[in-house]
């Protein structure tokens, strides 16, 4: 995968689609909402530093479409949604890495990657959290 497929491929992930859809929390579940909206942000942040690499590049950035199949998560509580978006957000660590791989160790895209990857790793790790608090929650 090149850094333009993976731009795509982070500018529209699940995590980002939801984030835009304003998911449905009850009032003392706002925290929630806002955790996964400040997740949302440093994942754009790294869009944009992938931008930079691809125009650093000479090459054009394409963002892409959301894939059809998020449309069935508009008008979900977030609750409903943690399974798939730590699933799709795992596969993304996946792409981050074939793209980092893919470009060698020679790069000069490879620390950007690695940050990205660290970043979105982070980024599975609470939602990770976030998907497990409400699971202890309800075994209480």
């Amino acid at each position: 995968m090149t850094p333009a497929q993976l731009l795509s491929r982070l500018g529209r992930s699940m995590l980002q689609y939801v984030a835009e859809t304003d998911p449905w929390v009850p009032d003392e579940e706002e925290s929630k909402k806002v955790h996964l909206l400040a997740l949302a942000q440093r994942q754009r942040q790294d869009v944009d530093r992938l931008v930079e690499l691809i125009f650093r590049r000479r090459e054009i950035p394409d963002f892409g479409y959301y894939p059809v199949d998020y449309t069935d998560l508009q008008y979900l509580a977030l609750n409903t949604v943690f399974p798939r978006l730590i699933r799709d957000q795992h596969e993304l660590l996946g792409a981050v890495e074939a793209t980092n791989a893919a470009l060698g160790s020679v790069s000069d895209g490879r620390p950007v990657l690695l940050e990205i990857l660290s970043n979105e790793s982070r980024i599975l790790d609470e939602l990770r959290e976030i998907a497990n608090h409400d699971a202890s929650l309800g075994d209480s």
